[in-house]
């Protein structure tokens, strides 16, 4: 789902009082899930979801990778235990719970098993199995995408530009890859666009559509050079291509 009707969503569950106490927001975009989770937190007490960096008084945010210990999951109770000042909750923001210690991440089960009536807990991960399973199945899962809707005339611009990297030199796709990667917000957009190219023909690109896959699927999982794997899926879809002419 993606945040414009995530926003949507949580708007209506707001106005008609009806949050559940804990929720998990996962996807590929790990900062998508922080991004949205953060605006909700502000949406809360300051009634919009864009806070250019305005301290919250009710809402305490923190990362995973940085404070995992159980030590520092100890202190959550206590802090959703307070009313709120200026919000109708408590709110408790982490992301990338799956960096949380084992200890840790049963300190945070007991809290969402019991929590206080104000208390809203609100974690990050890349998918749902990487934490215990008790944990993940507390919280209400939703899913995060970070795509964003394009008009008619950038969905063709986009479908331009993957025809001419697909039909350009080694030099020229260099330079354009390089060119759509600058271009923020819009490279899940244009993989998804050229995955459209590669169906329009199943049975003659199918190597190619296998190839940006489990590219694509790298560029997630692992620090790599995004360049460098969008140039190899595309060196397989130029000799497949080449292929098909002969």
């Amino acid at each position: 789902m993606n945040i414009r009707k995530l926003k949507t969503g949580f708007e209506r569950l707001v106005k008609a009082d009806s949050l559940a106490h804990s929720y998990l927001f996962f996807g590929e975009s790990a900062e998508a899930c922080r991004r949205f989770a953060a605006s909700l937190a502000y949406y809360l007490e300051r009634g919009a979801w864009e806070g250019g960096g305005t301290t919250l008084l009710d809402a305490d945010i923190r990362d995973g990778r940085i404070a995992s210990g159980i030590d520092d999951v100890r202190t959550i109770s206590h802090f959703l235990s307070q009313f709120p000042v200026i919000s109708s909750h408590r709110t408790f923001v982490l992301y990338e719970a799956s960096y949380l210690t084992i200890p840790a991440q049963q300190a945070i089960l007991k809290i969402a098993e019991e929590p206080p009536a104000h208390a809203l807990i609100l974690i990050t991960a890349r998918h749902p199995d990487d934490l215990i399973p008790p944990l993940a199945s507390r919280f209400q899962k939703l899913y995060v995408s970070d795509s964003i809707e394009v008009s008619v005339e950038q969905e063709r611009e986009l479908e331009a530009l993957a025809r001419r990297i697909l039909a350009g030199s080694d030099k020229e796709q260099g330079e354009l890859l390089k060119e759509m990667l600058e271009r923020e917000g819009e490279v899940e957009r244009f993989v998804k666009v050229l995955f459209a190219e590669f169906r329009k023909h199943p049975f003659e690109h199918w190597r190619s559509m296998k190839a940006l896959l489990r590219r694509w699927t790298a560029m997630h999982q692992w620090n790599t050079n995004r360049k460098l794997q969008l140039e190899a899926a595309f060196a397989v879809a130029r000799e497949e291509s080449r292929g098909l002419k002969v």
